[in-house]
């Protein structure tokens, strides 16, 4: 009976979610001056906006004048993830993460970002005996935008995701390593077709991966990408990539409020949130938002 009321909870708290932006004013969400796409460039929310989506929630930061520019968001999956488990195992389990991004808007055509996130994973809420043993993620990035004309946007910038871990931490973790930092260059360009339809091809090169390790190991990627051994309490910097780099063809529609984005990642995939890139040479990508 217990395990059914949460189930019912969990069910009704989405369905709030999924049903609260039709009920909100309307805003034009289509592809504008003021709506920018946020994802690989340097834009932001407008003041007291929302994005709800299936994998983010965002919020333009209101209120504080020197703040406009600072958009609040959190990956949505994580909390998915830990209201199923909490619901299945009769412990509260936490999976938190939190991101900032600021748009510093230099004129009509440029505009410069930073960005930082944090997230935590306590592996003891999950497996027996991990207790004290934690995952942290620190991705820093600085990403510029320039708008070259109505129809046309170039963005580009450096993802630095710094992995970590605390306690005694298993050598299985990420093939060995405790921690597999790295460093990303992205590039983005924009087509906006009309206010509807909108092209987007995004690019990432993996320029430099860090490897520390709580065992000795020797760690070969799937592809090739790299192979190096790691001793204990050692850590490796790695530079002999094997064709590290993603091409991320894209269409965005855009209505009033809702949008819809569809696209692939070709050649190898980066896994979101923890920005660690995997030799998948193909892998679909989808998303669905509401901004109001």
């Amino acid at each position: 009976m217990r395990t059914r009321q949460r189930h019912h909870l969990l069910l009704s708290a989405l369905l709030a979610l999924l049903a609260l932006p039709l009920v909100a004013a309307p805003a034009a969400a289509e592809h504008s001056d003021k709506e920018r796409l946020l994802e690989d460039t340097a834009y932001t929310l407008q003041p007291g906006e929302w994005k709800v989506g299936i994998w983010k929630l965002q919020y333009g930061v209101q209120g504080v004048e020197a703040l406009n520019g600072l958009t609040l968001s959190t990956y949505t999956f994580p909390w998915f993830v830990s209201a199923i488990a909490t619901a299945a195992s009769d412990k509260v389990i936490l999976l938190p993460n939190l991101h900032a991004k600021y748009e510093w808007k230099l004129n009509d055509a440029w505009s410069v970002a930073p960005s930082i996130g944090y997230t935590r994973v306590e592996l003891g809420q999950f497996s027996e005996g991990q207790e004290g043993n934690a995952i942290g993620i620190v991705p820093l990035e600085i990403t510029g935008s320039w708008r070259f004309s109505d129809a046309w946007t170039f963005s580009s910038g450096l993802l630095y995701s710094k992995i970590f871990g605390s306690g005694s931490l298993s050598g299985d973790l990420f093939g060995g390593a405790a921690a597999l930092s790295n460093l990303q260059w992205i590039s983005n360009v924009e087509w906006r077709l009309s206010d509807f339809t909108a092209l987007t091809l995004s690019m990432r090169v993996l320029a430099f991966q860090d490897v520390e390790a709580s065992a000795n190991s020797t760690i070969t990627s799937e592809d090739g990408y790299t192979t190096y051994e790691v001793h204990a309490n050692a850590s490796t910097d790695v530079l002999d990539f094997k064709d590290a780099t993603s091409l991320v063809p894209g269409v965005v529609w855009a209505w009033d409020v809702f949008a819809l984005r569809l696209g692939a990642s070709l050649r190898s995939w980066n896994v979101p949130l923890v920005n660690i890139v995997t030799p998948v040479p193909f892998f679909p990508e989808f998303d669905l938002y509401w901004r109001f």
